[in-house]
């Protein structure tokens, strides 16, 4: 398995995958910066979240205009309690998420939301983070 993108020093990389690119930077050329270690950690949060929910995008959504678009807008469809999602994927994505732990549900909604604590670039969690 290859990697998708990466950067060196100061040399940008000039490919990325849009999934995986934080609202930030959505329309900018990657060619043309050096991606932050908050956009790289918006990538881990959609990579952890695509492995827990059997690969479905953080943003994908019932009846929605199209992932990009919910990406730039801050868009994400998953409820944790008294916060609620709009057009939450059904079926066995609805399960697998109601079946995450609250802790996780909570990092996941701070990360994507548009509102949540985590969502600005220099407040995304850390691997680290994650992994605790």
């Amino acid at each position: 398995m290859g990697t998708g993108s990466y950067q060196i020093e100061d040399c940008p990389c000039p490919v990325g995958s849009d999934h995986f690119t934080a609202p930030e930077i959505m329309e900018r050329k990657f060619s043309e910066f050096l991606r932050s270690m908050g956009n790289e950690r918006f990538a881990v949060a959609t990579l952890l979240f695509m492995i827990m929910m059997m690969g479905k995008s953080p943003y994908a959504k019932q009846q929605c205009n199209t992932i990009l678009d919910n990406i730039r807008k801050g868009d994400f469809p998953y409820a944790v309690g008294e916060k609620s999602g709009r057009q939450t994927p059904g079926g066995d994505w609805r399960y697998m998420w109601s079946h995450l732990s609250r802790p996780i549900k909570e990092a996941f909604y701070n990360t994507f939301h548009r509102s949540g604590s985590n969502y600005a670039e220099n407040n995304r969690l850390s691997d680290k983070m994650w992994i605790s």
